[in-house]
């Protein structure tokens, strides 16, 4: 199971209405559970995150967190209870595994953080708008997405 402390999340946890993504976030369409799927690309996240009613309406179990995550959005803070372990996230047919944390998201669909970036060996260019693969003994893998914010 997975174990995470009750501090130290930080997620962009978007309603229609408030927050503002800003330049430096990416967004792009991933599947998930063969459905295409709104996610933003965020460095400033520590960890993974997937919408509460996106994993409800598409049937994707979670499971309990040992640990509650305490998670800072804009709109102020929230106790992330669920996870959602090594699930597949699919950019241009390839596969990426993410834990995702379950919260309550409405622009976006899932957000991946720094831990997702991290396990594989994946790094943003903003100016770019691309995020770019480079696996061990594995070829270089650019996935070109585009600004989260509407005004870029």
């Amino acid at each position: 199971m997975l174990i995470l402390q009750a501090s130290g999340g930080r997620v962009f946890a978007l309603t229609q209405h408030e927050g503002n993504t800003g330049g430096d976030v990416l967004a792009g369409i991933v599947t998930l559970s063969i459905t295409c799927a709104r996610a933003i690309f965020d460095t400033g996240a520590s960890h993974s995150f997937i919408s509460h009613s996106f994993a409800c309406e598409h049937g994707i179990p979670s499971h309990p967190l040992d640990v509650p995550l305490r998670v800072d959005t804009p709109g102020g803070d929230l106790l992330a209870d669920r996870c959602i372990l090594s699930y597949p996230v699919v950019l241009d047919n390839r596969g990426f595994l993410a834990n995702l944390v379950v919260l309550p998201m409405k622009k976006f669909d899932v957000v991946l953080g720094m831990d997702w970036f991290t396990r594989h060996r994946a790094t943003i260019d903003c100016e770019r708008r691309t995020v770019t693969f480079i696996g061990p003994g594995e070829e270089v893998f650019v996935y070109r997405a585009y600004s989260a914010d509407p005004k870029a």
